[in-house]
């Protein structure tokens, strides 16, 4: 009788470490993403800045590694992305969320990197004129993006794997 007692006190603190171990974890996970939040949202206007031509709208904010776990996540909700000149007026994409993927590891260096992108409940409206110009041309060529970089916050945008 007493090794059953034995063995089932042992289970059962065995059952509670795991328990709290876990619940830590989970704790951990969703608290964290709030101490880099300044950090990441300087860094998506950076990225604006740096590498897009046009405006960039968000309404909020949020990060978390629950929306795409395991995967750290920036979802911008209620996002619009203008067009690129004559059509800078009209939204090139209008979406419920566009949600970038951080490489975790990335938060402790010098630079951050967004490798993946989602897009939830998009509007995407692609023109072509009849003199052969776009409204999706947005990304500013790569010799300019070079000379921003040089002053710029470090991020960078890696092989986005989820278009």
């Amino acid at each position: 009788m007493k090794k059953k007692k034995t063995v089932l006190s042992k289970l059962m603190k065995v059952i509670k470490i795991t328990g709290f171990s876990l619940g830590g974890i989970i704790l951990v996970l969703y608290v964290s993403p709030y101490f880099f939040k300044d950090q990441i949202n300087e860094g998506i206007k950076s990225i604006a800045e740096n590498y897009v031509k046009t405006e960039i709208e968000f309404k909020d904010l949020d990060i978390s590694f629950f929306n795409h776990f395991p995967k750290l996540t920036v979802t911008l909700t209620d996002s619009s992305i203008k067009g690129s000149t004559p059509y800078q007026t009209e939204n090139l994409i209008s979406a419920k969320e566009i949600a970038l993927g951080v490489d975790v590891k990335t938060l402790f260096d010098d630079k951050i990197i967004f490798n993946e992108l989602f897009i939830t409940d998009a509007a995407i409206n692609l023109k072509i004129d009849s003199l052969g110009r776009n409204n999706f041309d947005i990304v500013k060529p790569s010799d300019e993006v070079e000379k921003e970089e040089e002053s710029s916050v470090g991020l960078a945008l890696n092989n986005f794997k989820n278009c």
